[in-house]
């Protein structure tokens, strides 16, 4: 059963995304070609290192014709020549920044595939006019994308963090994985402070489920990051909120999934007002900075 409101809609919208699943062939397994490849290199022969990432980088400069025609329905790759060594989702929470979103989706694509990585962009938006939530949108994408297909590697990328080295590999380790290691946007210090847990990061599913992925609480711009920083740091002994609060308790309708051509569009809805007189204690939560 989907995460919605009611158990009523949950069952027509399980059947309308099965229907469409159907219709729009996503290969969870193809053993043909498992069999008949071997294990993508470790270390990709065609990557370029430095990319000249610009602040006012245009579509022109990010848009690479021969990779786009390599993109299959959905905003889907996988190398034709080799097994990658992760299957990848990427989800990108969106909100009014298109410029943004069409250049990430054409570096994303030119530079994952110059990774050998086999994976599907899940672009993610929440229906106004509630507030954006990061968190929840991420919680949420990650449940789309599971039910879609067994990744395994899910990576949260912010429209705005573009990669400045292809050599900074997409892939899921032992650990969870901070892959910004430095933004022009904060300006010479790189980013602002040195346990900055946000702008794109990776987990393998269980990695994911066993700190109860984001915080569906913050609404509005900002600290849903740090309180997975401390999620994690305190995994054994976890926080009150963890326990009790994240993606397994995440409740949401989903009004569409649509398979576009550099990525698949979901968006999703949610009640502000229940979520947050729900956990109207958490709210005044001490986090530690």
């Amino acid at each position: 059963m989907l995460n919605n409101t009611s158990p009523e809609d949950s069952l027509l919208e399980e059947r309308a995304l099965k229907s469409l699943l159907k219709k729009i062939a996503v290969s969870k397994t193809d053993d043909k070609h498992y069999k008949k490849h071997a294990l993508c290199p470790e270390a990709p022969p065609n990557l370029v290192g430095r990319i000249n990432i610009t602040e006012n980088l245009t579509l022109e400069e990010v848009t690479d014709p021969e990779s786009l025609k390599r993109v299959m329905f959905g905003g889907r790759y996988r190398p034709p020549d080799c097994k990658a060594r992760d299957h990848a989702a990427i989800i990108i929470p969106y909100r009014d920044r298109k410029r943004d979103l069409d250049v990430q989706l054409r570096l994303l694509h030119q530079v994952l595939q110059r990774q050998q990585c086999e994976y599907m962009i899940f672009v993610v938006e929440m229906a106004l006019p509630t507030a954006f939530n990061k968190g929840l949108i991420n919680n949420a994408g990650f449940t789309t994308a599971m039910m879609i297909n067994k990744f395994s590697c899910v990576i949260f990328q912010d429209v705005d963090a573009f990669m400045m080295d292809d050599r900074n590999l997409y892939r899921c380790g032992s650990d969870p994985r901070h892959y910004l290691a430095y933004s022009t946007k904060y300006g010479q210090k790189g980013l602002p402070y040195s346990d900055l847990y946000g702008g794109v990061i990776g987990f393998t599913p269980d990695q994911f489920r066993k700190v109860n992925g984001f915080s569906n609480l913050y609404f509005g711009w900002g600290e849903e990051d740090n309180d997975l920083t401390i999620s994690f740091s305190l995994i054994r002994n976890a926080k009150a909120r963890v326990a009790v609060e994240g993606v397994d308790t995440i409740r949401f309708r989903r009004y569409a999934v649509e398979y576009r051509e550099l990525y698949t569009w979901v968006l999703i809805g949610v009640d502000q007002a229940d979520i947050t007189q729900k956990y109207k204690k958490y709210f005044d939560y001490p986090m530690k900075s």
